[in-house]
């Protein structure tokens, strides 16, 4: 057996007990694993709990985009430019980058700043919006953590 093979079963079981600094060792080990673990290494190591599939759900928000947040106009301007190649012309994406971006801004009473749309990016490509899922909680509660915890003192 290879170092990989014997490590995948220690990863799972540091994943399901919540050992955040055992997931980061072996992840150091063997930075491979990170590709097939990575919804479940971000949930552990940005909210502090791993994802299960009806995190990923859609589920009534509380958050009503009704008032636009203070630079709402530079917000509207930033989502369509953002990652062109990544995204294209894929509205269903632009328009979870704008929610997640309203939300956020809107619940953490800030204006939005340029460049924030660049952060949200990857949270929008690795969760994208669905047929029947319009915006993914979990992708929303990633970003929300890691602006929170990482670039707060930015925005």
């Amino acid at each position: 057996m290879n170092e990989r093979e014997e490590l995948v079963p220690e990863l799972e079981a540091s994943l399901g007990s919540g050992n955040a600094y055992r997931v980061r060792e072996i992840c150091r080990r063997d930075p491979t694993l990170m590709r097939d673990f990575r919804v479940r290494i971000w949930s552990l190591l940005l909210l502090g709990r791993t994802a299960s599939g009806s995190d990923s759900q859609s589920q009534e928000d509380e958050f009503v985009p009704n008032v636009p947040c203070r630079e709402f106009q530079v917000l509207l301007n930033d989502v369509p430019r953002t990652r062109a190649k990544m995204f294209g012309k894929d509205d269903k994406a632009k328009d979870a980058m704008q929610y997640y971006l309203h939300k956020f801004c809107t619940r953490h009473n800030i204006e939005y700043k340029q460049g924030l749309n660049e952060v949200v990016a990857p949270f929008v490509w690795m969760f994208p919006p669905t047929d029947s899922q319009k915006y993914n909680r979990l992708g929303y509660d990633l970003f929300e953590a890691f602006v929170i915890r990482f670039i707060e003192r930015f925005y």
